[in-house]
């Protein structure tokens, strides 16, 4: 069975766009015990790989983020007002076993236009290995703001 998701699409005819899908992944039991795997949100950034008609996304070399509670929270602080950006535009950065690094980035903008600037930069030692951007319209952001208050309560207790 495939996991449902939240998709936003924002191609252009330069093929520069990228995409967005958001799945959530429930806690679930560690196995003889009583505890419980944390569950969290995957956002996976893709840049456009064609342009025309039907263009399509390289959802294969898209940057993978886990989101856990805290990153959900630093991204429900900037939809919400509360803050302008994630750590003063610096980010949260999150570390995978294979010495990887992502970068996460999200701030409210106002000019050109309003909207929330989405950055996604993978890094293996110092050099950025991948990179990707979307800005969300700020209409898609209260609803991207909805869906991770709906998930946040399962991410942290399960159903």
């Amino acid at each position: 069975m495939n996991t449902p998701t939240l998709s936003i699409y924002h191609p252009n005819a330069r093929n520069t766009g990228a995409a967005i899908r958001i799945a959530l992944v429930k806690p679930r039991p560690i196995e003889r015990s009583d505890d419980f795997y944390d569950g969290y949100l995957v956002l996976t950034i893709a840049p456009q790989a064609t342009a025309g008609e039907f263009p399509a996304f390289d959802w294969d070399n898209g940057i993978n983020v886990p989101l856990y509670f805290t990153e959900m929270s630093m991204m429900l602080a900037v939809f919400r007002g509360v803050h302008e950006s994630i750590q003063d535009d610096k980010g949260v950065w999150i570390s995978r076993p294979n010495g990887e690094r992502i970068i996460l980035r999200l701030r409210h903008i106002i000019e050109p236009l309003s909207g929330y600037s989405l950055e996604v930069f993978q890094k293996k030692g110092n050099d950025v290995s991948c990179s990707a951007h979307i800005l969300l319209s700020d209409i898609e952001a209260f609803g991207l703001c909805s869906a991770i208050e709906s998930s946040i309560g399962r991410v942290a207790f399960g159903d």
